[in-house]
């Protein structure tokens, strides 16, 4: 008997395939568990080429219009938009002004269809050719009681990365991350100026913030802060987490800001698989690793 189990070359083979089997499936269940927030790919239905965010109350502020910061009551459209798929309930804060001859004729916030993909996509427009300036702000985001595959509190340290993929930018200005933690907003010193380009963020610690203080009652919106002083590495629990956007450009109804997002995804540290853990363990149990554990001593 002792023969025959210190000959059993067959087991081995089987041992390892076993192991790479359950290794393999642990790091696909990972990957896949770990998204927090995925907006991409199409939420349209069939045959509908754009729907409008719901705005809210407007208030009236020099030059144009504020849709105020909101917790409580989505931005997503609610008709012809699949509020089950993954990520599909937002909230947010929106701006758009005009400076200079004219006033702002319309105005433009949603989820639109470019190729085979849906955009969320804000931009703002005139009647007059004029010089005037157009201006659009706002802020974009996702409830941690909305995250997937979350039951509990995140934390800012359980976040692996953010990122985005800025499909449209036509202007000035800056597109930067934002995460709320305890209440607080911050803004990302990462940042999208003027480009059609992806970003993101591989270490929330690493990163540095500024704070960022909206409310109910802001209107006209905050400014970009300007002292990016903030460690991530001070945040504890992620109450929410989106992207924020300050746009601007001049020179007529035809020249008007535009800027949009084909994705935005957050991703967690994964957690080692329960079921992966305890078939690991029963292989330790039963001695599988034993032939491995003699040959390294």
């Amino acid at each position: 008997m002792n023969r025959i189990l210190k000959s059993s070359v067959p087991n081995i083979n089987i041992s390892a395939a076993c192991v790479a089997l359950i290794l393999s499936g642990f790091a696909a269940n990972s990957q896949a568990s770990s998204l927090l927030v995925n907006w991409s790919g199409k939420y349209l239905q069939e045959g509908t080429s754009a729907k409008e965010f719901l705005k809210g109350t407007t208030t009236n502020i020099t030059g144009g219009w504020t849709w105020k910061y909101n917790d409580t009551v989505a931005k997503n459209p609610t008709s012809d938009y699949d509020t089950g798929g993954p990520s599909a309930v937002f909230y947010g804060a929106l701006q758009a002004t005009a400076a200079g001859t004219g006033a702002i004729a319309s105005t433009f916030h949603r989820v639109r269809t470019v190729d085979d993909h849906d955009e969320l996509w804000i931009s703002t427009s005139n009647t007059s050719e004029s010089t005037t300036t157009f201006h659009i702000q706002g802020l974009i985001f996702w409830k941690q009681n909305g995250f997937l595959n979350s039951t509990g509190n995140v934390n800012a340290s359980d976040i692996s990365s953010i990122s985005s993929n800025v499909s449209t930018f036509t202007g000035t200005g800056e597109v930067r991350f934002a995460i709320q933690s305890e209440g607080q907003w911050y803004l990302s010193q990462v940042a999208v100026h003027g480009i059609d380009a992806s970003f993101s963020i591989e270490n929330i610690n690493a990163t540095s913030w500024a704070i960022w203080s909206i409310s109910s009652d802001s209107a006209p919106l905050p400014a970009t802060p300007s002292d990016f002083n903030i460690s991530g590495s001070s945040f504890t629990t992620v109450d929410a987490i989106g992207i924020y956007y300050n746009v601007q450009r001049g020179g007529g109804a035809s020249r008007r800001p535009e800027v949009g997002f084909a994705n935005f995804e957050v991703q967690a540290i994964p957690e080692a698989s329960a079921t992966a853990l305890t078939l690991l363990g029963g292989l330790f149990a039963f001695g599988v690793f034993r032939p491995f554990l003699k040959k390294a001593m």
